[in-house]
């Protein structure tokens, strides 16, 4: 059993995306999103991250392989 315990904490996989909440106020989620979506587009293309904007929420969630 004590071969199964892991005390040091270790790096994810490469390939494993890492995840970041953040808590927008409401009046800033329409910065991030920019007029016709063009500023979170923007964002998506230079950073292949994901983003997703939880609907009547201040939670935006941003996914990537690379944190870089």
């Amino acid at each position: 059993m004590q071969e199964a315990i892991i005390n040091e904490p270790c790096a994810l996989a490469g390939d494993i995306p890492q995840v970041l909440k953040i808590k927008v106020k409401m009046d800033r989620v329409g910065k991030i999103i920019g007029p016709g979506g063009s500023v979170i587009k923007q964002i998506l293309m230079e950073t292949n991250a994901k983003v997703k904007i939880v609907d009547n929420s201040n939670i935006v969630y941003v996914s990537c392989v690379d944190p870089e």
